[in-house]
């Protein structure tokens, strides 16, 4: 569905190359997660403000192409019950990532209660992605295009009108 586009798959190598050779600040960080989800989680977010394009999860199959969703748009995300991380296009230094990476220096965290999934999706994953996005109010932008979840994840839990549905 996309012919025209540059397939890049980032293994563990070299993600943390990148992470040391462009941001090596942010390193003892990355280095530091407990779980491995948790640098899976930060590099999609540093990839998307270093190159632009779009970070889509391996278990996602794509049907359609989605050319259609970056035209007059600087982000695309998705929203299910709060916006997800498994789907998200942006330009290259989209401000939202600047927000994500501060916040993700915030919640570094230290003590023992490192249970999953919970602590992942607080850390790096999807409730701090959707924390960033609603205290920066980036989905009410014009330039920020919000997709329902269903168009990427059909029969996932999601809220439409305040109410959740799946």
């Amino acid at each position: 569905n996309h012919p025209n586009w540059e397939h890049q798959f980032w293994d563990e190598a070299k993600a943390r190359k990148f992470m040391q050779e462009n941001y090596y600040w942010f390193l003892p960080i990355f280095d530091g997660y407990p779980h491995d989800i948790q640098r899976r989680d930060a590099i999609r977010y540093f990839i998307l403000y270093h190159y632009g394009g779009f970070y889509i999860d391996m278990d996602v199959e794509c049907l359609k192409p989605l050319d259609d969703l970056l035209a007059d748009f600087e982000l695309v995300l998705s929203k299910l019950v709060g916006f997800s991380n498994a789907i998200m296009g942006s330009i290259p230094r989209h401000p939202l990532w600047l927000t994500v990476f501060k916040e993700l220096e915030k919640r570094q965290d230290n003590s023992d209660n490192k249970a999953m999934p919970f602590f992942v999706g607080y850390s790096t994953g999807p409730i701090m992605l959707n924390d960033c996005v609603v205290a920066g109010q980036f989905h009410e932008n014009s330039t920020v295009r919000v997709c329902p979840g269903y168009i990427f994840e059909p029969g996932a839990p999601m809220e439409l009108n305040g109410k959740i549905f799946k």
